[in-house]
Parts: structure tokens; C-alpha cells; sequence
């Protein structure tokens, strides 16, 4: 029994790692991060290419407090004035279309002695299905050099939700990941 829980604890946190997204980060190897304390929330790139479904304020407010909570919780604090970096972010929806194919075969063959003789036919079979992912770029700009510093990228399925509890959920899960990987780990 010790074995099968050890099995299903596996299968369950590969079933919630599978479906909470990726996120890839791409930073600036030179930039010492660790001196940084402050930070102006600049709000949404002007480079935004929106869907519809996105482009709401109530959105936008979700997003800049899940990034002010996940901010402040790593040590970091919001100054108005002469801040040590900036943070943007950017949402875009992504349709993907996704097939799968297979299909169905039935056989009959005879054969005499050495001899024989078979017939095959498939008939194919291909499920196509439309998803949409959300996708979240936030930006660390250097406040000293004005050039982007560190750059994190999330993605998560994005169905059509039923309340705004679910909005919240969606948005504070996929900043959260993405700033978990905000400050890099000093090089070794």
C-alpha cells in the first residue's frame, strides 16, 4: 500500500503541474538584482494585442494586484518616486487547434499450407479541438538604463469562466508563477 500512495502522490502532482501552465523567463545575466528594493508598476504595454474577451479594466486590476502582492511578498516595495525598476505586462489570448488522429481497421486472411491471402481496410478517424490559452508577459525594465532587465512568460488554458472568483483564481495563479521565478538566483 506504501507503494500505491507513493504512485498516486506522483500522478497527482504531474496531473497539477501538467495543468497549471508553463512559464519560460529570459533575464540579463549582468544585472545584480539583488540590489534592487523598489519598483513603479507601469501598467500594460502599449503593445498588447488583445482579444476582446481580455481587454476589460477589471482585468487590468486583477493583474496589477496579483503583481503588487507577489511583489511585495518577495521583499520588494512599491515608490512612486526613483524606483529601481519598472514592471509592464502584456496579454494576448492564443487559439490553438490541436488534431489527433487514429482509426479503425478490421482484417480477414485464409491461407493454405504455405500459401495464403489477406484483406485489410482502416477507416480513419481525426478528432480536431480549438483551445484557448492566455498568455502573460511581464517586463523588469532597469530604472537606471531604461532596458529590459528580466522578461517572464506564462501561459494557462483559458476557458470561459463563470464568476469573477474564477477571473481572480486564473489571474493571481498565472502571476504568481511567473513571478516565482523573479529575482533569478545570483550566477554561481
Amino acid at each position: 500500500m506504501q507503494g500505491t500512495g507513493k504512485i498516486i502522490v506522483c500522478l497527482v502532482a504531474w496531473l497539477l503541474t501538467g495543468c497549471a501552465g508553463t512559464v519560460s523567463v529570459d533575464f540579463d545575466k549582468e544585472i545584480s538584482f539583488g540590489a534592487w528594493q523598489t519598483y513603479v508598476l507601469a501598467g500594460k504595454s502599449d503593445k498588447s494585442r488583445e482579444d476582446v474577451s481580455l481587454n476589460s479594466s477589471l482585468i487590468d486590476r486583477r493583474i496589477t494586484a496579483a503583481l503588487h502582492k507577489n511583489l511585495q511578498a518577495a521583499g520588494f516595495r512599491a515608490a512612486p518616486h526613483n524606483p529601481d525598476f519598472y514592471v509592464s505586462y502584456r496579454l494576448n489570448l492564443r487559439h490553438e487547434i490541436a488534431g489527433r488522429s487514429s482509426g479503425l481497421g478490421v482484417g480477414v486472411g485464409t491461407g493454405v499450407g504455405r500459401a495464403g491471402f489477406g484483406l485489410g481496410y482502416r477507416v480513419p478517424l481525426t478528432e480536431v479541438t480549438a483551445s484557448e490559452k492566455c498568455v502573460l508577459s511581464v517586463d523588469i525594465i532597469s530604472a537606471a538604463t531604461d532596458e529590459l532587465a528580466w522578461r517572464g512568460v506564462g501561459m494557462s488554458a483559458f476557458e470561459q469562466v463563470d464568476s469573477p472568483a474564477e477571473l481572480d483564481r486564473l489571474f493571481t495563479e498565472i502571476v504568481t508563477r511567473i513571478l516565482s521565478r523573479f529575482p533569478p538566483a545570483p550566477p554561481k
